[in-house]
């Protein structure tokens, strides 16, 4: 018996690519020396969708940051979901060997009554 898990992957679209450059304001009209970076990012999803950003020196080092911590959040977590989905199927395979065994019992296997 498959599980949940093995035939359906979850349904959120993931990164197929990220492309990115790192534009610099040297001056504007009102300010002679400015010397701002700004970062344009662009991600392309598996279902194809594509989404622009810019973020300034300070966001990006959020964001880089915050997708560190996830990254090791997940890393301590993936072996406890594998302990977990492990157990399921371990629970699944006993359910259907005891199911199996009523059945053959009750049908007169293994000198068990039929009913």
């Amino acid at each position: 018996m498959e599980t949940a898990i093995d035939v359906a992957p979850v349904g959120f679209p993931h990164l197929t690519d990220v492309s990115w450059r790192v534009d610099v304001t040297l001056a504007t009209s009102s300010l002679s020396h400015v010397m701002r970076p700004i970062i344009l990012m662009q991600i392309t999803l598996s279902n194809g969708k594509i989404h622009k950003f810019e973020a300034s020196v300070e966001q990006f080092h959020e964001l880089r940051h915050s997708v560190a911590r996830a990254l090791h959040e997940m890393g301590v977590l993936g072996p406890k979901v594998e302990q977990v989905v492990s157990l399921g199927r371990k629970v699944e395979k006993r359910a259907e060997v005891t199911t199996a065994d009523k059945l053959l019992k009750s049908s007169g296997y293994f000198g068990g009554r039929g009913g």
